[in-house]
């Protein structure tokens, strides 16, 4: 049956037909159904993402440089060294207003090479590093909690 002459080949069950016009689309605009309230106070996550990063003053990034770069007291271990400056971090952390937490979170999360702040935080050990940008990074529950 493979070669059998009479074999025929199939056809079509539907006849095709095609149409060369194709309808043309047009752009309809449509007014949002809802937008957010202007609201005083600080900036919303999604209208601070939209803004260049910012930097701290001068004074809170030294303290916070002297920090992380002091040199291990002799009288305590490891573990306490990196304990007291996470606490000291968090301190120094909490004066940030909302605003200038996030663009410091979002600095230290780009840990740029070039930036002594970033590189000297880097040198943290991980979990810590992930504390303290979460602390960071909950900088407005704590504004509105008033903490």
């Amino acid at each position: 049956m493979k070669n059998a002459p009479e074999a025929t080949t199939s056809k079509p069950l539907v006849a095709e037909t095609r149409h060369h016009h194709i309808p043309k689309l047009r752009l309809v605009t449509c007014e949002p159904f809802w937008t957010p309230p202007v609201e005083e106070g600080p900036l919303t996550t999604s209208q601070v993402l939209h803004v260049s990063i910012e930097s701290i003053s001068h004074e809170i990034e030294t303290k916070i440089v002297a920090v992380l770069r002091r040199p291990r007291n002799v009288n305590e271990s490891h573990a306490e060294y990196g304990t007291n400056r996470e606490a000291e971090l968090c301190v120094l952390f909490a004066e940030l207003d909302v605003t200038r937490a996030f663009h410091l979170r979002r600095r230290l999360e780009t840990a740029r090479a070039d930036d002594l702040l970033s590189s000297s935080f880097q040198r943290l050990v991980v979990d810590r590093r992930q504390r303290l940008l979460r602390f960071l990074g909950d900088a407005r529950r704590r504004s509105m909690l008033g903490t």
